[in-house]
C-alpha cells in the first residue's frame, strides 16, 4: 500500500505501522480486527480510521491509482484522541 503524509510525525506515533504496512490494500487493512477500522460518519464520511492503541487513532482517506479497481493508496490525516469530537 502507498502511504502519504503532509506530517511524517503521524507515522511515527502510530503503534500499528507495520500492520498498516502489511496490508496490500484496504481490504487487507479491514480484515486486521486489532486495528478497529472504521468508516467515519456524518461530517466525516470521507474518511476512514484504525487505532492506534486504546485511546489514539489515525484518521485517513483511501484511494485507488487512476484505472485501478482495488483502493491501494491512503492518504494519513490527523492523529485523533478517540474519546474526541473530531
Amino acid at each position: 500500500m502507498i502511504i502519504e503524509t503532509e506530517d511524517e510525525s503521524l507515522w511515527e506515533l502510530c503503534k500499528s505501522r507495520q500492520l498498516f504496512e502489511m496490508a496490500q490494500d484496504i481490504n487487507e487493512l479491514m480484515r486486521i480486527g486489532r486495528l478497529h477500522y472504521k468508516r467515519l460518519s456524518g461530517d466525516l464520511k470521507e474518511y476512514e480510521s484504525v487505532r492506534c492503541n486504546g485511546r489514539w487513532r489515525l484518521v485517513f482517506k483511501s484511494y485507488a491509482d487512476q484505472g485501478q479497481t482495488k483502493i491501494t493508496n491512503v492518504k494519513l490525516i490527523k492523529l485523533s484522541d478517540h474519546y474526541e469530537d473530531l
